[in-house]
């Protein structure tokens, strides 16, 4: 029975995603500043605040890949900072035409089991238990708008995914042919969703959910949704796109990838600090007043599909590193990306993370540890705004501060591979950079030099 309705079809091929897993159009209407005044997104959590979310890509973390072996790097990854982590899906993968020799994660296959890859509900429910007793916050993908050809409810419920004219199922796109579209406008299916997602918080007690490209699905499902999700305990939840008005009612952050090519220009001196700026002014536009943003470098997206950070940002990848994680928003870290991660994951196939001592896990520590207690760099209305400082006409150098209460912060960087000097005007203080300890005197007159692809967090001193 064909059930895809004109809307439908027209919103999945407008959307430009590498796979199940992808990012969402961009829209050309952003509110303005006026409306984000007084505009106000859904209320957060606050444990969410000064958040730290690092991603777990299980398949990869290590030759094993199950929940018992990831148990060993915990007091690592808490000791670096870290407060939220967020799981790659954990359930079965669909083994009807598979991609690669395991398939995408994002190919579910039973929303109701366990990856027995993985290892058993018992033990992650047990790895939940332990993370929740380091202080620590646990996510859980969940794939909803897709599901695997062989999914077992297309045996029990085949009118529960969309279907063609001669009655066979469909991808959303062309390119996403190892999944078919599940159909909304079914309301049992839509009930089944929503028990199943509730279901799980209540028997594993995970702290909520990054839903895969929400914006192809119904905003009603989602907003019936929250306040199910509410009733049993304060959850975060998220997805990725640029369906901004998600954030209104339903999830609590929406977050796009529109950043990851800029870095790479300017990286590669094609752009500067301009288009910087300007992205962050879009952000600013689009997005309520309160609301939650999301910054990083790597994903499972950029890594396997855009390339490595070396890759694409070569020398500017500390520098980025650093600016995503003091720009007003939360930080997120790809799972071994703190031990210098140099390759790109295979998407389909075993491809195992190689785990060293590397510099940047001291420089996420300090920068993480910083967020703890610094409220001028926590997320929000919680944290300081940021105040850009003017420089000289150069688009190769930005400076910004922060401030909240009695916290500031200084931040500059040089998106370049030229020695540059910054004058810091206005705001005279004692301060310690953040990575040398040293103390620094900021006054109108005397500039601050760094060097290629060079950057200063200054802490004021009390």
């Amino acid at each position: 029975m064909f059930k895809k309705t004109l809307i439908t079809t027209i919103s999945i091929i407008v959307f430009s995603l590498i796979l199940s897993c992808g990012e969402s159009p961009k829209k050309d209407q952003p509110t303005t500043q006026e409306n984000v005044a007084e505009k106000t997104s859904v209320k957060n959590v606050d444990w969410a605040k000064n958040m730290v979310m690092y991603e777990v890509n299980l398949r990869c973390f290590s030759e094993a890949g199950t929940f018992k072996e990831f148990e060993k790097h915990l007091p690592r990854i808490k000791a670096m900072g870290v407060t939220t982590l967020w799981f790659m899906p954990i359930q079965p993968i669909g083994e009807e035409k598979i991609k690669g020799n395991l398939g995408s994660p994002w190919a579910i296959k039973d929303y109701e089991s366990i990856n027995p890859r993985m290892g058993t509900i018992e033990e992650f429910k047990s790895l939940v238990q332990k993370i929740h007793e380091m202080d620590m916050y646990v996510l859980m993908e969940w794939v909803g708008n897709h599901a695997s050809w062989d999914n077992v409810l297309t045996k029990s419920h085949p009118d529960w995914f969309d279907q063609d004219e001669n009655g066979g199922f469909v991808p959303p796109r062309p390119d996403w042919e190892d999944v078919i579209e599940v159909n909304y406008e079914n309301k049992e299916l839509s009930a089944y969703m929503q028990n199943e997602i509730l279901r799980w918080v209540k028997e594993t007690d995970i702290d909520g959910f990054r839903f895969d490209v929400a914006g192809m699905m119904p905003t009603k499902f989602w907003e019936d949704l929250k306040p199910k999700l509410d009733e049993v305990k304060p959850l975060f939840v998220f997805t990725d796109g640029n369906e901004i008005e998600l954030t209104d009612n339903a999830l609590d952050m929406i977050y796009n990838y529109d950043f990851i090519d800029i870095m790479t220009n300017v990286s590669q001196g094609k752009s500067g600090v301009s288009d910087i700026k300007k992205f962050l002014d879009n952000e600013n536009e689009k997005y309520a007043k309160d609301a939650f943003k999301l910054y990083f470098t790597s994903g499972h997206v950029p890594n396997s599909f855009h390339g490595s950070v070396f890759e694409r940002l070569g020398d500017a990848v500390p520098t980025f590193a650093v600016l995503n994680a003091t720009l007003d928003g939360i930080p997120l870290v790809y799972g071994g990306q703190e031990a210098g991660l140099n390759k790109r994951l295979s998407f389909y196939d075993k491809d195992e993370i190689t785990w060293k001592e590397h510099e940047f896990y001291g420089l996420y520590q300090k920068l993480f540890q910083l967020r703890k207690t610094n409220q001028a760099l926590w997320a929000g209305e919680s944290g300081g705004k940021i105040q850009m400082i003017p420089t000289a006409d150069n688009d190769r150098v930005m400076a910004f501060y922060r401030k909240k209460n009695e916290d500031q912060v200084i931040c500059l960087y040089n998106f370049s591979d030229k020695d540059q000097e910054i004058t810091v005007a206005d705001l005279d203080g004692n301060y310690t950079e953040l990575f040398s300890d040293q103390k620094v005197t900021v006054g109108k007159s005397e500039a601050m030099k760094l060097g290629p692809w060079g950057y200063q967090v200054l802490v004021k001193q009390p």
